[in-house]
C-alpha cells in the first residue's frame, strides 16, 4: 500500500533513521571491541540499512522488506550512476553477513571476517547521508 508522508513527517522520519544508523554503527563498534562478533554484524548491517532507508523514503521510495530495500537501493541510486557500485556490493556483504550470523548454526565469525567491513561502514552512511533530501 503506498503511504504519501506529509514533508514534514518525511523530515522526521529521515532524521530518526539516520539517527538510528549512528546508533546501530556505535553498538556494532562496541561489540566487535568486546569480541561479541555475530550480534556486531548484525548490529552493523542494520547500521546501513537505515541509512538506506533514510535515503529511500527522503526520495519518496518505498520498500517494505529488506530486499525491497536493498532492490530500490540498486535501481534508483546504482543504477542511474548516483551512487558507486561498490556501495551496492558492500550493502550485500553487510546483508550477507548479518543473515549469516543471525541464521545460519554454528557461525562464530573471527575479527577479520568484520572488521573490513565495520571500517567501512562510516563512509558508507556519510555516502547516502550526502544523498539525503528533504
Amino acid at each position: 500500500m503506498m503511504v504519501t508522508l506529509d514533508s514534514e513527517t518525511r523530515r522526521s522520519i529521515v532524521a530518526y533513521r539516520c539517527e538510528a544508523a549512528h546508533a546501530a554503527l556505535d553498538d556494532a563498534q562496541y561489540l566487535f571491541r568486546g569480541n561479541r562478533l555475530n550480534a556486531a554484524a548484525n548490529r552493523l548491517y542494520y547500521a546501513c540499512y537505515y541509512a538506506v532507508e533514510a535515503l529511500l523514503i527522503s526520495s519518496g521510495i518505498q520498500a517494505s522488506t529488506h530486499q525491497g530495500v536493498k532492490s530500490m537501493f540498486g535501481a534508483h541510486f546504482v543504477v542511474s550512476g548516483k551512487i558507486d557500485v561498490r556501495w551496492s556490493k558492500y550493502f550485500s556483504a553487510v546483508l550477507g553477513l548479518r543473515k549469516t550470523a543471525d541464521y545460519d548454526f554454528f557461525v562464530k565469525y573471527e575479527a577479520e571476517d568484520v572488521e573490513p567491513l565495520l571500517n567501512q561502514a562510516e563512509e558508507f552512511i556519510a555516502t547516502i547521508e550526502k544523498l539525503i533530501q528533504v
